[in-house]
């Protein structure tokens, strides 16, 4: 067999470092979906609390629904970037995510409409995320496509690292101000226009044939258990540190932040081990991610944990820009859109589903730290699974088998 990898010419118009740092910038509106608004959380509950039932609930409802809503219509979405191409969706989506983004912060609306605008842009993340990673594909092949991939994940770790305190800066004008910083992605608009071509299927590309199932299915379930892992840390700190006794949020935010850099160390690394075997990486990463989550519980030292943190952080953060580029090696031009919404649904759904998975394992296993545990077991497996069910083809390929 033989990938595209091998067999497809670049395209006609040769992008350059332009097209690819503002791709993977415009990928920031699902971090910036997720967690500018954090610092002003018990604010808004406040705000909503004199007039609204069960406020809290539905303010934190309001903040998770846009991964919710992304992971339903990514699929969709891919589907329409294949039929009527990449840029006009991805303009559009950075258009309407600036307005119904910033649109809380100009004008103060009630909870229901603030759900209604945050499903919306949960929408818009669809078709962001989508297009810039399905343009990422068609723009790059071989080493050049895996280094964006790997540009894109670091974009995401460090710049991610800044979104928290821009909130809380704009929180202290008003409660509603850091809905304003969703109006940045108004500028990414023109720039997008601007920028950016529509691509287009090389000539030297081969006709597409069925979606590739038994290629990718096995990538996206793979995908599903990184999502849940990639998440869990940052969630679970605080309630692994409050039953130790541990209470200082500073203490908290600095353990969660090793976290954070150990994502962005596994990112760099992986364009060190992007020619290696694709089963070796997948297996090993699994593996070092499921060290990290049993050295999060370890001991019950703070140590321990912070160390768990930052492995685990290593093993994921290499995982990502590993398994998005795998998929993207088995679509052609023609799938590219709906395979890459696909992975997105399965990752936004493992994503919205980590703190309900963890708090229904803990239930069953009989607490927080052994429900680590068999999360770490889970990623272990995955590790098993890997070796298992990734073959070699005869040319390069990589193939997951599914089943």
């Amino acid at each position: 067999m033989t990938t595209l990898e091998t067999t497809a010419a670049p395209p006609v118009h040769t992008p350059g470092r332009a097209q690819g740092v503002l791709l993977s910038l415009v990928s920031l509106c699902a971090v910036a979906a997720a967690i500018l608004l954090t610092p002003v959380l018990p604010a808004m509950v406040a705000h909503y609390e004199p007039t609204t039932a069960n406020a809290e609930a539905k303010v934190l409802f309001a903040m998770a629904v846009p991964a919710l809503v992304l992971a339903i219509c990514a699929s969709f979405i891919g589907g329409l970037l294949d039929r009527y191409g990449r840029k006009k969706i991805l303009v559009l989506g950075l258009i309407l995510y600036g307005l119904l983004g910033i649109l809380p912060g100009l004008v103060v609306v009630d909870i229901n409409t603030l759900i209604l605008l945050r499903v919306g842009l949960g929408a818009c993340e669809a078709a962001i995320m989508t297009a810039a990673s399905t343009m990422i594909g068609d723009y790059w092949f071989g080493e050049e496509r895996r280094k964006w991939f790997v540009t894109q994940s670091i974009v995401l770790s460090v710049v991610a690292i800044f979104v928290i305190p821009l909130g809380g800066a704009l929180g202290e004008i008003s409660w509603n101000a850091p809905f304003w910083g969703y109006g940045l992605f108004l500028i990414a608009a023109p720039l997008a226009m601007r920028l950016l071509h529509e691509p287009a299927k090389h000539e030297k590309e081969p006709p597409a044939g069925a979606f590739p199932w038994a290629a990718v299915l096995g990538l996206y379930l793979f995908g599903f258990v990184l999502a849940v892992l990639v998440v869990m840390v940052p969630i679970q700190l605080p309630f692994i540190f409050t039953e130790r006794g541990i209470n200082s949020t500073l203490l908290i935010g600095l353990s969660a932040g090793t976290h954070s850099v150990g994502v962005l160390i596994g990112s760099v690394y992986f364009k060190y081990r992007a020619a290696s075997s694709f089963k070796q990486n997948l297996a090993g990463a699994f593996a070092v991610a499921g060290l990290g989550i049993a050295l999060l519980v370890g001991d019950g030292s703070i140590w321990m944990s912070i160390l768990g943190a930052f492995t685990t952080g290593l093993g994921v953060g290499f995982l990502m820009p590993c398994l998005i580029s795998q998929v993207q090696s088995h679509l052609q031009f023609e799938q590219r859109g709906r395979g890459v919404g696909r992975f997105h649904t399965f990752f936004f759904i493992g994503n919205f589903t980590s703190p309900l998975l963890v708090l229904a394992t803990a239930s069953v296993v009989g607490g927080l730290s052994m429900a680590l545990y068999v999360m770490a077991g889970l990623a272990f497996t995955c590790t098993v699974l890997g070796l298992s069910l990734v073959r070699q083809g005869s040319a390069g390929e990589v193939a997951v088998v599914a089943h």
